[in-house]
């Protein structure tokens, strides 16, 4: 028996293909989540669930799933007896007391990093890392990732990171984050229509608008480019730097800015599939804390991908690797500009740019390829403790 540890569903796409893979290998695999509700998505592996409980009618709230489930979980980890346990990252810290509950009834478990804490609260300004409370948090994290059987990351700015804390490198596997995005599938919704874009050249940002994410530069080569009367730069989600273009827009009044919240999939794979290029950014510093998930969405769309990032983040050193499209700094709206004008003027780099990435996507980033490389690593893990 396998059992997978996070708190929402949804935050792993990952499981409806890896649950998949181990109960074809006879591995029997629950997922230990939250009863709370997130984005309100249906469940896709209902029938390998274990539900934990929530206050019913607070359900909705991020904040008190996470509480509860900090608080019951270690006792459904304490009474089973699997082969191993696998602990995501969330709810933020949680792997700490799960690694802990873990070793006292002697089950081996992996670590999957998917946004490295403590360190992401200091970085955040949550935490100080000369305070006693980063001090203890981080020795006690060290000490879980050390202990674990495997630690599993999303990048090799991870990898590196973790590495210079000491943990050992020969423990740490990367495995990519894997795409919600079904290139198979040609949808046709009129989503584009009813939203006034029907004909543009969309520049598209979905997902996720937080802390880490940086918009100032994207909303400055907007301004610029109102002159480009078919080109359209539509903002898709939410998040606490959503306020941040709403701000823009009430103040500018841009006709080439647009903000709308989470689409169904069938008109988010329109609106992704309909886009000239998606455009992904991360603030300076969190290199190595996270990697965008929708990066992997976007390749699978055959889409160019606009990157503000560091160089040595994760989805900078994919898109130099394989050509997947541009990588910008942080704050250059002069070379944003330039490769937004790019993309425009050379109908044939896109096509080329389009064409490397479904061959990196279904050479390398395919889900079934992503999942074997998961079973393979927690299968290593098995044979190791037998």
């Amino acid at each position: 028996m396998i059992k997978l540890y996070n708190t929402f569903e949804i935050a792993v796409p990952l499981w409806d293909w890896i649950i998949e893979k181990f109960e074809s290998r006879g591995l029997t695999t629950w997922a230990v989540i939250s009863k709370g509700v997130y984005r309100a998505k249906p469940s896709n592996i209902t029938q390998h669930i274990q539900y934990v409980w929530t206050i019913p009618f607070l359900r909705k709230y991020k904040l008190i799933s996470h509480f509860t489930y900090f608080l019951l979980t270690p006792i459904k980890i304490l009474w089973s007896r699997p082969k191993v346990n696998i602990f995501y990252t969330q709810p933020p810290l949680f792997y700490i007391l799960g690694a802990f509950c873990s070793r006292l009834v002697r089950i081996p478990y992996v670590v999957h990093v998917m946004d490295f804490q403590p360190e992401l609260l200091a970085v955040m300004g949550k935490l100080r890392r000369t305070g006693p409370v980063y001090k203890l948090l981080n020795f006690l994290g060290l000490r879980a990732l050390k202990k674990a059987e495997e630690v599993i990351v999303i990048g090799r700015c991870m990898q590196s990171l973790l590495v210079r804390k000491g943990v050992d490198e020969k423990r740490i596997q990367l495995i990519h984050n894997v795409s919600t995005y079904r290139p198979d599938r040609v949808v046709s919704t009129g989503i584009k229509s009813g939203i006034g874009l029907e004909g543009k050249l969309i520049i598209l940002y979905s997902g996720n608008m937080g802390v880490a994410h940086e918009f100032e530069t994207i909303l400055g080569v907007s301004k610029r480019l109102t002159r480009l009367s078919s080109l359209h730069f539509l903002f898709v989600g939410n998040g606490v730097h959503r306020s941040l273009i709403e701000n823009f827009i009430a103040d500018q009044s841009p006709v080439n800015v647009s903000l709308i919240d989470y689409l169904p999939d069938d008109e988010f794979q329109e609106v992704s599939q309909g886009s000239l290029a998606h455009f992904i950014s991360l603030k300076s510093g969190y290199e190595g804390l996270m990697v965008p998930s929708k990066f992997y969405s976007s390749i699978a769309a055959g889409k160019p991908v606009i990157y503000e990032g560091g160089v040595s983040s994760e989805i900078a050193l994919l898109i130099a690797e394989y050509g997947l499209g541009k990588s910008v700094l942080n704050g250059d709206v002069d070379e944003m500009e330039r490769c937004i004008l790019s993309l425009i003027e050379d109908p044939s780099l896109v096509r080329q740019i389009s064409k490397n990435c479904q061959t990196a996507y279904n050479d390398n980033f395919r889900p079934s390829i992503i999942a074997q490389n998961y079973l393979q690593c927690i299968d290593e893990v098995i044979k190791r403790r037998e």
